[in-house]
């Protein structure tokens, strides 16, 4: 809309629809200009086309109804074959996460910011039963048997009336 408000629209056929991904941009009046904000905000954080490209895919991915986000569901709805397109933009292409986080969460508070925002910080424990997960603790026991180890995120994320998001996050790796 001309005021930077969004507006829930209802024409989400699948003829009016060119990509998956674009389902759900098209939902939200102006989801394409605010991606298209995103992208030019993003591009100098990022060495490479290819990589500019990608992460534009990955956060549609993200953004979109996918019940899981994992890598694989992510490429199903962006339409790749496999993941290891993204996979390779999280793990080993030129670019700044911390940078980019710190450009989406001015971005954010920009659109979501209000008086009445608050700040949420969570602990969550991820049960890992592989013996090579990073950062997980000793073994643990769950009635009476070996439940796994392990893992501890911590999140900080901000919550208002107008929205959510996370802010920062780190795994909790023990000293031994």
């Amino acid at each position: 809309m001309e005021d930077g408000t969004m507006r829930q629209i209802d024409d989400t056929t699948a003829s009016s629809l060119s990509t998956p991904t674009d389902a759900t941009a098209s939902t939200i009046a102006g989801g394409r200009a605010y991606m298209a904000d995103v992208a030019r905000r993003l591009a100098p954080y990022f060495a490479r086309s290819q990589s500019r490209d990608r992460v534009l895919a990955y956060l549609r991915g993200l953004l979109s109804e996918a019940e899981r986000k994992n890598s694989w569901q992510v490429a199903e709805v962006c339409g790749e074959p496999t993941p290891y397109g993204f996979q390779y933009l999280l793990s080993r292409a030129d670019w700044d996460a911390d940078a980019v986080r710190d450009e989406l969460r001015t971005y954010s508070m920009q659109h979501l910011g209000d008086p009445n925002g608050v700040l949420v910080l969570d602990e969550t424990g991820f049960l890992k039963k592989a013996s090579h997960s990073a950062g997980v603790g000793p073994p643990i026991q769950r009635n009476g048997r070996q439940g796994g180890q392990l893992q501890i995120g911590v999140f900080l994320s901000y919550a208002s009336p107008l929205g959510r998001f996370l802010l920062d996050r780190e795994l909790y790796l023990p000293q031994e």
